[in-house]
C-alpha cells in the first residue's frame, strides 16, 4: 500500500518536462524572446512587454543579498508578514484535525471503520476546495480569501468546541459537518495562500533566504502542533482546545485585515517596490486591500 505514494511523484516528474522555464531565468541567460513568449502566454502581449522590461531592470540592479538586509526598514515589515503567514498556516487548527482526525472522531462515538470514513470525507473536501482556491485566488485576491477563510474557520472552531462542551445527541454527524466546513475554509484561504504569498512578497535577491527563514518558523509551528495538540485535548479537553484555535483564527483575521497587503495582479518587481521605506507600504497597500475585501 505504501507504494501507492510513488504514483503522484511519478506524475509530478513527468509533468515537469512540460513546465516552461521562468521568465526571469530565461532573461538572465539572455534568452529574451523565449521569456517574452512565456510572459505573453501568461499575461497577454501588452502586459508581457511591461513585465519583461521590469525583469530586465531588476536584473540590472540586482545584487546578492544577505539575511541582515531583512532587518532593514521596509524589508523588516515584509519578513514579519512572511513569518506570521507561515505561523498562521500551521497554528490555526488544520494540522490538529489532519494529524488526530481519527482520534477526534473516535472521541464522539465513531467506531474504527466509520472514523476512517469520516477522515476520508475530510480528505476529499481538501482536494475539492484546494482546486476551488486555484480558481478564485486571482479573481478575489489573496487578502479577501484569507479574511473570509479565517473568519469562517473561527466560527467552525467555536462550533466544534461546542460539540465537545455540550455533547449533544448525534454529535458525530455534526462534528463531520463542522470539521468539513472548517477544512473547506482552510483550503480556500490559509492553506494554499501563504505558500503563494511568502515567496512573492520578497525582493528577488533576498527571496531564497527570506523564504527559508519563514519556512523554518512554519515547520517549527508544525512540530509544536503535532506535539502539543493531544496534550491539550487530554488535559484541557476538546472544547478548550478548539476554542483556543478559534481565538487564533480571530487573531489571524485581524492580522490579515490590518497588516497584510494585497498582491493580486502585481508583478514581483512591483511587490518589491512596495517594501521600500519611502513607499510607506503599510498604510497605502493595506488600505487598498481593505477596500478590496469590502468590495
Amino acid at each position: 500500500m505504501l507504494g501507492y505514494g510513488t504514483i503522484p511523484g511519478i506524475i509530478f516528474l513527468v509533468l515537469l518536462f512540460f513546465i516552461p522555464e521562468s521568465p526571469r531565468y530565461l532573461i538572465k541567460k539572455g534568452r529574451d524572446s523565449e521569456a517574452y513568449q512565456t510572459l505573453k502566454q501568461i499575461s497577454g502581449e501588452k502586459i508581457a512587454k511591461k513585465e519583461s522590461q521590469q525583469i530586465k531592470a531588476s536584473l540590472d540592479t540586482e545584487q546578492s543579498g544577505s539575511a541582515k538586509e531583512l532587518l532593514k526598514p521596509g524589508l523588516r515589515m515584509a519578513m514579519g508578514v512572511g513569518i506570521f503567514l507561515a505561523l498562521f498556516n500551521q497554528v490555526i487548527g488544520m494540522n490538529a484535525v489532519t494529524y488526530y482526525g481519527p482520534d477526534i472522531f473516535r472521541s464522539v462515538g465513531f467506531e474504527k471503520n466509520t472514523e476512517f470514513l469520516a477522515t476520508s470525507i475530510i480528505g476529499s473536501v481538501q482536494v475539492v476546495f484546494t482546486i476551488i482556491a486555484l480558481l478564485l485566488i486571482d479573481k478575489l485576491g489573496r487578502k479577501k480569501l484569507m479574511a473570509i477563510g479565517s473568519s469562517l474557520m473561527a466560527i467552525f472552531m467555536v462550533l466544534i468546541g461546542s460539540i465537545f462542551y455540550f455533547e449533544p445527541a448525534n454529535s458525530g454527524p455534526l462534528l463531520v459537518i463542522f470539521v468539513a466546513g472548517f477544512t473547506a475554509a482552510f483550503c480556500v484561504s490559509m492553506g494554499p495562500i501563504p505558500w503563494i504569498m511568502i515567496p512573492e512578497i520578497f525582493p528577488n535577491h533576498l527571496r531564497g533566504k527570506a523564504v527559508g527563514i519563514a519556512t523554518m518558523f512554519l515547520w517549527g509551528a508544525n512540530w509544536a502542533i503535532g506535539q502539543f495538540t493531544p496534550i491539550l485535548i487530554n488535559n484541557m479537553g476538546g472544547a478548550f482546545t478548539f476554542w483556543m484555535f478559534a481565538v487564533i483564527n480571530v487573531i489571524c483575521f485581524t492580522f490579515v485585515m490590518t497588516i497584510v497587503p494585497e498582491t493580486k495582479n502585481k508583478s514581483l518587481e512591483e511587490i518589491a517596490e512596495m517594501w521600500k521605506p519611502n513607499k510607506k507600504i503599510g498604510k497605502e497597500e493595506v488600505r487598498k486591500g481593505l477596500a478590496s475585501t469590502r468590495g
